[in-house]
């Protein structure tokens, strides 16, 4: 019997208790030794009523419209944002919500690049992460903040964007002239405030 199939039926005698509205099951199991069992069930069932109909309504001027979302302001929708940040996810995600905000992004992934970015193109705001290779965010502010202050004086709102929430962070990042502080991951609806507050901020303040 090393290869033998068997085929038992199952044993339904206590069944009818728990189908007590269907007919008796029936079924069975087929075994091959080596190769494992296949169990097989037939129930003969009743169909089920048909669902009532949705009630239609009186008047199509009843129906309720979702809520539209409200409109960004038009410094948002138009801003033009720097996203410097090194993780290639953290790029795709936060690049994603900026554009689900109606912004342009540009995005670099160290301190240097974008010191460059920031010299080329007049950014409406920079989220700026402080831990990069290369340079990171803290010097990256401090060089953009000092050839701002060669320059014209307009003054780019940077955000910083960091892992990490320790004590003094925050303090950290003004003191190297950034204007805000973000912890990651980032909610949505942090970054669209963010956006909100300081895209549309007066550039010579």
């Amino acid at each position: 019997m090393s290869n033998a199939t068997r085929r038992s039926p199952l044993c339904c005698a206590n069944t009818s208790q728990s189908f007590s509205n269907v007919a008796r099951p029936c079924g069975g199991v087929d075994s091959r030794i080596a190769h494992g069992s296949t169990f097989w069930l037939e129930l003969t069932l009743k169909r089920a009523a048909d669902p009532a109909p949705a009630p239609a309504l009186a008047d199509p001027a009843d129906a309720v419209a979702p809520p539209a979302a409200a409109p960004a302001g038009d410094a948002v929708a138009s801003a033009h944002i720097l996203l410097v940040e090194d993780d290639a996810v953290n790029q795709m995600v936060l690049a994603a919500m900026l554009e689900q905000l109606g912004c342009r992004v540009d995005i670099v992934d160290d301190g240097e690049a974008a010191c460059d970015a920031a010299a080329r193109t007049r950014y409406d705001m920079v989220f700026m992460d402080c831990h990069m290779p290369v340079m990171d965010g803290f010097d990256a502010a401090r060089r953009i903040r000092d050839g701002e202050a060669r320059g014209d004086g307009r003054h780019t709102p940077i955000v910083a964007l960091t892992a990490l929430a320790l004590a003094g962070d925050r303090e950290r990042c003004l003191s190297a002239g950034m204007d805000d502080y973000m912890t990651k991951p980032v909610r949505a609806a942090t970054l669209a405030a963010a956006v909100q507050r300081w895209a549309g901020a007066d550039p010579d303040r």
